[in-house]
């Protein structure tokens, strides 16, 4: 609430700026020691694809999340805390501050996303919701992939 808020503001090391636009997103990421991504846990959470997941795997950046959609297991540059444990491991991730190489896995680039479109595609899989699936997989990558060149 508005007290929590007051308190945060108190912090010299911390600044809350609100929304930025989107086109100014990827200069913000490069610009943070650690992209932050604490939620409730609950069945809305859990139920949503959450493209920041990819965007962050995108930016190499350390990252510390709660353990709900797209970020559900610890992978590397990854951190999973829960609300108790949250800010000891913003801290921790803090004080490693070190870029992380070849963060994004081949299985998340726009040409797996693509053979695995063909595959469910052309070879007479008739489910269709698979099909959807990919095509959701491959739109999220494929922005993920531009957030990262741009």
């Amino acid at each position: 609430g508005e007290a929590v808020t007051r308190r945060l503001e108190q912090l010299p090391r911390l600044r809350l700026h609100g929304a930025v636009a989107a086109a100014e997103v990827p200069s913000w990421m490069l610009a943070m020691d650690v992209l932050v991504s604490p939620h409730l846990v609950n069945e809305f959470t859990l139920s949503l694809d959450a493209i920041k997941a990819y965007e962050y795997a995108a930016s190499g950046r350390s990252v510390v999340a709660t353990a709900t959609s797209g970020f559900t297991s610890s992978t590397r540059g990854t951190t999973l805390a829960d609300p108790a444990g949250f800010p000891r491991a913003v801290v921790q991730a803090c004080g490693e501050n070190q870029p992380i190489d070849g963060l994004i896995a081949d299985e998340t680039t726009w040409s797996h996303r693509a053979r695995e479109f063909w595959d469910h595609a052309w070879t007479g899989t008739t489910d269709v919701r698979a099909v959807a699936d990919v095509i959701d997989m491959t739109a999220a990558s494929t922005a993920a992939e531009e957030t990262s060149h741009a």
